[in-house]
């Protein structure tokens, strides 16, 4: 069940989809993917950088596809894992090829500087082989608005994109168009990583919790307001027993064994603590513990 930016009150079945058997969705805040069983990725939602990654929907200003359709360009491919940036999507195949299409002024696609000749419009309209993890055999596949984290075969963390408030986690401040291993946490054995607007958290199969980014509502968890330019240990979260987690635009989640504790940006009630408030360090959703 599909719904979006003109239809915010509708919820419908799909009926052009169905019977595709969808394994996965993922959603950046304007555009929207999901894999099926069989490997094909299908995109849907704003189209005005190209980044659901092929041309046509062309309705509006913006441009917006209503009905998810096939990438055709990566039929033949079997993609495994996919995620969604503000303006830009990356896709990793079965074989261990990630692809990019979608804006790339920050550098978040990962192919090196591209040519504004060859490229005027400030996005690429179909994907593009990132070329430098070929040989690192990547598996998992988070973007932030303008940045992009892969974890590989060896549970090493490469990034790219924006330099703004530290958010690749590189000690340099510029954006880094192609994909570098963060080497301050290299050898952790990450198994999850999530991305919320600017800022980052990873999780090793220890449980140990890393962040890094833009901190200014809290959202890295570890006490204070102040952003960090490279991976940070959450220590509060030592002996919670992390299984999970996941971020919003400025706040994150955080599940245990038997627990959800969330903190950074509390508009609108997000973070479920009964108030508007930011939260600087990891709290339990009490409510959520009592009655689930």
């Amino acid at each position: 069940y599909l719904y979006g930016i003109r239809s915010v009150q509708i919820v419908a079945l799909k009926e052009s989809v169905r019977g595709n058997d969808f394994i996965a969705t993922m959603s950046g805040p304007n555009h929207s993917a999901g894999i099926t069983a069989a490997g094909q990725i299908f995109t849907w939602g704003a189209n005005d950088t190209k980044q659901l990654g092929y041309p046509g929907a062309e309705e509006g200003i913006l441009g917006i596809d209503m009905d998810p359709r096939p990438v055709t360009a990566l039929q033949g491919f079997v993609v495994v894992a996919a995620s969604c940036g503000k303006s830009h999507t990356v896709a990793i195949t079965e074989d261990g090829q990630v692809f990019s299409w979608g804006a790339f002024g920050n550098g978040q696609l990962g192919i090196g500087e591209v040519s504004r000749d060859k490229f005027p419009f400030g996005y690429v309209d179909a994907p593009s082989k990132i070329h430098a993890l070929d040989t690192a055999a990547p598996r998992i596949v988070a973007c932030g608005y303008y940045h992009t984290v892969i974890v590989d075969g060896l549970g090493d963390i490469w990034t790219f994109g924006t330099g703004d408030h530290g958010v690749h986690g590189h000690e340099h401040h510029f954006d880094q168009p192609v994909p570098l291993i963060l080497q301050s946490i290299h050898g952790h054995d990450f198994r999850q990583v999530a991305c919320g607007a600017s800022h980052t958290i990873a999780l090793t199969a220890q449980g140990h919790v890393y962040a890094w980014g833009m901190n200014e509502h809290g959202q890295l968890g570890i006490g204070d307001t102040i952003s960090r330019r490279q991976p940070v240990l959450n220590a509060g979260c030592n002996g919670k027993n992390i299984r999970k987690i996941a971020c919003g635009e400025a706040h994150t989640a955080f599940l245990s064994d038997r627990d959800i504790f969330t903190f950074g940006d509390g508009s609108h009630g997000a973070l479920g603590h009964g108030n508007s408030k930011s939260q600087l360090s990891p709290k339990c959703v009490i409510k959520l513990s009592e009655e689930c």
